[in-house]
């Protein structure tokens, strides 16, 4: 069984995160994402990454979008991640700092691994906000791991 590091990515990858060489893609079942995350999680070697800096005043709308992929992955697959799972955080003075953990820094290389979460929108049936017409469907909701070779 691999044990290094799983990458968790919402839509994204970069080419900065494959090897140079061989590697594989595959699709994997929501039940298998589910034992990956939990396994990394309770063995201490999970980390959330993300294009977007979603701490930036600039990027509210993508936190947004994470934040409703998170509570789609719970409510639909089981599957609990949180929103500060993406950040860094550390205190200087007294002062409590956070960044994202960057997509970029997520290397497929070794046995580290890459799951990239991944969604489609569908146009809302009731209209709450007339500024948010669509929502995830949660049978859109596939995972991709990427591994070395």
């Amino acid at each position: 069984m691999r044990s290094g590091t799983l990458y968790i990515s919402f839509w994204n990858i970069s080419f900065d995160n494959l090897p140079v060489g061989s590697f594989t893609h595959r699709s994997i079942a929501p039940s298998d994402a589910a034992f990956l995350i939990a396994s990394a999680r309770r063995e201490n070697r999970l980390m959330c990454v993300s294009k977007n800096d979603l701490v930036a005043p600039y990027s509210e709308r993508e936190c947004e979008r994470h934040e409703e992929l998170l509570a789609v992955l719970k409510e639909q697959f089981g599957i609990e991640i949180d929103i500060e799972e993406f950040l860094n955080s550390w205190e200087d003075d007294g002062v409590r700092y956070q960044s994202i953990n960057p997509l970029r820094f997520a290397e497929v290389k070794g046995v580290d691994r890459l799951l990239v979460v991944n969604c489609s929108y569908t146009m809302k049936e009731k209209l709450v906000n007339p500024l948010r017409h669509f929502e995830i469907s949660p049978t859109s909701v596939s995972f991709s791991i990427f591994e070395a070779a």
